[in-house]
């Protein structure tokens, strides 16, 4: 799938938000008229439903469905075939991506909570908030979160601590930088490699992003 159908899920999306409300058939005229001015036509779309939140557009490579309320939105995306590419869903901070292969991609960002499918062995601080996280099936799991705490060299060497409680080691091969307001520190297990990332965050304090990747056979 090329990126025209990304292009046109953009626009639709914009289209969705901005005329959701309009009730007459001036508002979905103009609606019709913008998606496929940004399309150069080529697109069909099925906008009856705009007062009611939905819209659905279909190109030669493939189609997007939408729909919105006021507690959050969802679209899903498939290719020429009716493969399902994309399913996001707005409500519960979710979503998957799948590509041509079946292989996935988890994108959790509610931030309440810690997500549930995080690893054991990447621990977080106390305190900690806004959590988000991506999956790619066994392979790769990346966990953010955020800490008050605005010392960030104390903040990362905690986190540090946690991770050899873990079972994590410094890794010797790799680089480990440091600077006023960034740290990215390496480590590995028998089974995967690690990359820890702190970053100053003026409106929360310190930012945490751990990313776990199987080491390549």
């Amino acid at each position: 799938m090329n990126n025209k159908i990304l292009i046109v899920g953009a626009t639709a999306a914009l289209v969705l938000a901005g005329c959701q409300n309009m009730t007459d058939q001036l508002g979905t005229k103009l609606a019709e008229s913008m998606i496929n001015s940004a399309t150069n036509g080529e697109v069909k779309v099925n906008i009856e439903d705009l007062q009611n939140g939905k819209i659905n557009v279909t190109t030669k490579e493939g189609t997007i469905s939408m729909s919105g309320d006021d507690d959050g939105g969802s679209m899903k995306m498939t290719d020429a075939s009716g493969k399902v590419v994309m399913d996001a869903n707005g409500k519960d901070g979710t979503m998957t991506v799948t590509n041509d292969k079946g292989e996935t991609m988890n994108f959790s960002g509610d931030g309440k909570d810690r997500p549930t499918d995080a690893p054991a062995d990447l621990p977080s601080l106390d305190g900690a908030t806004g959590f988000s996280s991506v999956k790619l099936g066994t392979e790769s799991y990346t966990l953010v979160y955020q800490i008050t705490n605005k010392d960030l060299k104390a903040t990362c060497d905690q986190q540090t601590d946690k991770l050899l409680s873990a079972g994590w080691k410094k890794s010797e091969t790799s680089v480990s930088l440091e600077s006023a307001d960034a740290v990215m520190r390496n480590y590995e297990n028998d089974d995967s490699i690690l990359v820890l990332s702190c970053g100053s965050d003026t409106s929360v304090g310190t930012t945490v992003t751990m990313q776990k990747n199987k080491k390549s056979a």
